[in-house]
């Protein structure tokens, strides 16, 4: 089992994101247009610390504030719908930062996408998924991700398709 000792400082949910290789007919159009350059590997969607959204609408995201990142973020955290885009991190700045930075270990725009990236490092869900031949734009049963990270990490995630939309959502809660 996984030792989840460095993660007690809070409650944080991490998802990952793929697009389907075959995706069904109401999203063909739009995978085919987004889907046909990404990463082989699984890319970080997301640190949402609690489940509350749009906390602080008046502080937008300042990219020069994580200037320092944007290598990282664009390999690990890269907005798949909209390449070379920062709007997917301006959207989760807003929506889940903002209400992240009640917490002191979060309480700026650098240390909120810092930590995901850290978490998303260490965690290493990528390899455990990879170890059980579970890789993006394949399809699988859900049981088949539950089951890996099961058997790894001793938790069962919470799990998200959401179609018609191409991009199939991996919450991974810690």
């Amino acid at each position: 089992m996984y030792d989840w000792s460095p993660f007690t400082s809070g409650s944080y949910s991490l998802r990952l994101v793929s697009c389907p290789s075959a995706p069904n007919s109401s999203s063909a159009e739009m995978a085919e247009k987004h889907c046909e350059h990404l990463p082989n590997y699984w890319t970080l969607h997301g640190l949402w610390p609690d489940k509350t959204e749009m906390c602080n609408g008046s502080w937008p995201l300042d990219i020069s504030n994580i200037q320092d990142l944007l290598a990282e973020m664009n390999t690990w955290w890269p907005d798949v719908l909209h390449p070379n885009c920062s709007d997917f991190w301006k959207h989760e700045w807003k929506k889940h930062g903002t209400c992240a930075a009640s917490l002191s270990s979060l309480n700026s725009q650098h240390k909120y996408f810092s930590k995901g990236l850290e978490l998303y490092a260490r965690v290493d869900l990528n390899s455990v998924l990879e170890k059980y031949g579970l890789k993006p734009s394949k399809k699988y049963q859900v049981k088949e991700i539950k089951d890996a990270i099961w058997n790894t990490y001793g938790i069962v995630p919470k799990i998200q398709c959401l179609p018609p939309h191409p991009v199939m959502d991996l919450s991974f809660w810690l």
